[in-house]
Order: C-alpha cells, then structure tokens, then sequence
C-alpha cells in the first residue's frame, strides 16, 4: 500500500508484483472512492493516477477486512495532497 500512495502523490507509475488484491480491499475501496486509477492482471497492480484529480475521502480505521491502520500515515500524506476536507476516524489504538 504505502508504494502505491508514493506512485499517486507524485504522479508516477508504478507496477508492484505479487499483489493479492483480496487482502487489499478496504485499501483500494478508499484509492477507487478518491478517483485513483489502477489495474490488477495476474498479481501485478499498476497505477496511473494524476494528483490533481483526486477527491478528498473519509476514512475510519478498522479490524481487517477493515482499513488498515498501518496504512493511516501513508494515506494521511497524500490526503493532505488533495484539494478539499479529508478525514480520518482511529478505532484500533486509543490516543
């Protein structure tokens, strides 16, 4: 996850093999919900997103399948890349 947020908020491409997208799904729910663009064949994920076409989201931490809480940080930075209000609910770890 944290390569596939590098790719998106510089504007790059990137193709990581080895992908299993099922344990990936709240994740890429999130990326589709801001407009990230991207393609899974045969375990290798690529991506091809523009930045400045992304929309904020909301995003609330959770038990897998939920969204992953390692993956709060990553989404954070490119959140704050985005034009408008994003938000981001922990319920894993207190404080």
């Amino acid at each position: 996850g944290t390569f596939i947020i590098a790719a998106v908020m510089f504007d790059g491409e990137i193709e990581v093999k080895g992908v299993n997208p099922e344990c990936l799904e709240s994740f890429l729910m999130k990326l589709s919900e801001m407009g990230v663009t991207y393609e899974i064949n045969d375990g290798i994920f690529k991506v091809t997103s523009k930045l400045k076409d992304l929309k904020p989201v909301k995003v609330t931490t959770m038990p897998y399948p939920g969204f992953p809480t390692d993956l709060q940080s990553p989404m954070m930075t490119l959140m704050c890349l985005v034009k408008g209000s994003s938000e981001i609910k922990e319920t894993i770890f207190e404080n």
